[in-house]
């Protein structure tokens, strides 16, 4: 009974956690998937709205954050949030020192996220799926 017990425990645990199988969460970014999300950190791809979307936001120094919009108002497509001191932040990327990088689908965190540092040759990068953390990698630029 204590046996059954402790396993039961543990499979609630591991469920809780995200350790248990099923959701793609679980599923590490390995090989050519993780190889064409740090190749992405390197070179971002353009800021470009997905169609029924609209740019939202401005560049510093008229604004702090760009984003893509639908009718509804809910956030779809890429995401910029820029620093107070951002510079050198221009198209099509929209990508300096210190801007975060990311994207939203259905108003929720979606994909990749991370901020290019300066002078860092490592940028960790969270992935999110329906608005949660389900991986932390690092890239090397």
């Amino acid at each position: 009974m204590a046996v059954m017990r402790a396993i039961v425990i543990c499979a609630l645990l591991a469920t809780a956690c995200g350790a248990a199988g099923g959701a793609s969460g679980d599923k590490p970014i390995v090989g050519k998937k993780r190889g064409e999300l740090c190749d992405a950190v390197k070179q971002p791809p353009s800021f470009s709205c997905p169609a029924g979307t609209r740019k939202r936001g401005k560049v510093p120094p008229d604004g702090t954050e760009m984003w893509c919009e639908s009718k509804e108002g809910a956030r779809n497509g890429p995401y910029r949030r820029f620093p107070p001191s951002a510079a050198g932040v221009s198209e099509p990327t929209y990508v300096a020192d210190g801007v975060v990088v990311g994207e939203y689908k259905d108003d929720r965190q979606n994909g990749a996220w991370w901020t290019p540092r300066a002078g860092v040759a490592d940028v960790s990068v969270q992935y999110f799926e329906d608005g949660k953390v389900t991986q932390k990698i690092t890239c090397r630029r």
